[in-house]
């Protein structure tokens, strides 16, 4: 009998110590989805109303168009032809149709890492006319952060990595289009 409460304080108390371990663990920090597309294609949005297509332009750059497209019918007309010189793109998660786009500035004079939600306007979220790159490294899977790597002439030339800035998306998600 001694034997029998002996074991039941003794995984009373291992259940007690586990259960109070995971009640001290802090939340996790989010996930993050790498940023993928960055080589000419066709991206459909999470919604499939609309492909972002990503074309080979002069100077190895790459050109932004998005497309509509209604029932597995043809593209039917261009939205919005963002400049050439796109870095990469992603689509939000949790967001039907909001694209984050990475301008380059080497051949064009705004660099910036902008937001399309729609319509035909670009969002600026960030700009630098020093930069050279806006790299959208990975968006957290909540779409609620992003982050990039803003690249300049001296950066180009260094061996090591810029540094990874973050930016929050929430107010300009939180807004009409």
């Amino acid at each position: 009998m001694r034997l029998l409460i002996t074991l039941a304080v003794l995984v009373s108390v291992g259940v007690g110590a586990t259960v109070a371990q995971k009640a001290s663990v802090s939340p996790q920090t989010p996930r993050y989805i790498a940023a993928r597309y960055d080589k000419s294609g066709d991206f459909p949005s999470p919604d499939r109303r609309f492909i972002a297509r990503l074309t080979h332009a002069e100077g190895d750059t790459k050109t932004l168009t998005i497309h509509t497209v209604t029932r597995g019918k043809p593209l039917l007309k261009s939205l919005i032809i963002a400049e050439t010189d796109i870095h990469n793109v992603q689509w939000v998660p949790r967001q039907l149709h909001s694209l984050l786009i990475g301008v380059n500035g080497i051949y064009n004079p705004n660099p910036r890492l902008v937001l399309w939600r729609g319509g035909n306007t670009l969002r600026t979220l960030t700009a630098d006319k020093t930069a050279l790159l806006f790299v959208i490294k990975d968006i957290s899977s909540n779409g609620r952060i992003v982050r990039y790597e803003r690249r300049g002439e001296s950066d180009l030339q260094d061996t090591q990595r810029t540094p990874l800035r973050s930016l929050s998306l929430t107010p300009f998600l939180s807004k009409a289009p």
